[in-house]
């Protein structure tokens, strides 16, 4: 332990010698990077670092396990947002297929039954039902052409991301050192305009960025979306 407080001293001090505006910490892997990390947050530094958790949510899990004290973790001035992200395939804009339009074929090629169709369908209509009052660009759900073209590899024409993000306050944490980490994530996403992930995927689907499919493997599935309870917020003000 004293071995690892030295390590956290001896780079505190080269970082500082820099006097750096903003500092960016590779991965935060041991207790010794996550010192570091949050001991340099009280420099008034700005300070990035990243993370393996599965949402933005299971950071803060993640940190704990690492050996973080809870006061460190809920405290909104040292950790001020959350960010969780990943990478999806993006749909060539020149060949993609309209799922309104393809083959049976093509459908089963896309791995899509009729359950994942209707309740893509669904998305969309909720979508396009906000498009004119909040200007939204709704292209509709399309598929991957696995023929491809000039100007893709096989339908697919680079990766997008999809995130979520939060920014943190006083009233969150609370809820997080409650142990209540349902209405946290319900705080979140009511009074504090959330977007999950899978949320931010389901919109890039109904543009036509990308196939129900991928959206399925990156973020979970989609037939699960409450649109009773999210469809206006997603689909309508949160809108990208």
């Amino acid at each position: 332990e004293k071995e690892k407080l030295n390590l956290i001293g001896r780079a505190m001090n080269a970082i500082l010698r820099l006097d750096p505006d903003i500092v960016m910490f590779g991965e935060v892997r041991n207790i010794a990077s996550a010192k570091t990390v949050f001991q340099l947050s009280t420099t008034g530094h700005r300070v990035y670092s990243t993370v393996h958790a599965s949402n933005a949510v299971a950071i803060i899990g993640r940190l704990r396990e690492i050996g973080i004290e809870m006061y460190n973790l809920t405290d909104p001035a040292q950790l001020s947002g959350l960010i969780s992200q990943r990478l999806i395939r993006k749909l060539c804009p020149h060949c993609s297929i309209p799922l309104g339009r393809a083959t049976k074929e093509q459908v089963e090629r896309e791995g899509l039954d009729s359950e994942l169709i209707k309740a893509a369908m669904a998305l969309e209509d909720v979508g396009k039902s906000y498009k004119d009052q909040h200007s939204h660009n709704i292209g509709g759900i399309r598929i991957t052409n696995h023929n491809g073209c000039e100007h893709c590899n096989r339908g697919i024409s680079g990766r997008s991301v999809v995130a979520e993000t939060i920014r943190t306050d006083e009233q969150f944490f609370d809820l997080i050192r409650s142990n209540r980490t349902m209405d946290a994530i319900a705080y979140w996403l009511g009074e504090r305009n959330g977007l999950r992930m899978s949320e931010h995927a389901a919109q890039l689907m109904v543009c036509g960025d990308v196939s129900p499919r991928d959206v399925i493997t990156a973020t979970g599935d989609y037939s699960l979306f409450d649109i009773e309870k999210r469809g206006e917020a997603v689909f309508g003000k949160l809108m990208l």
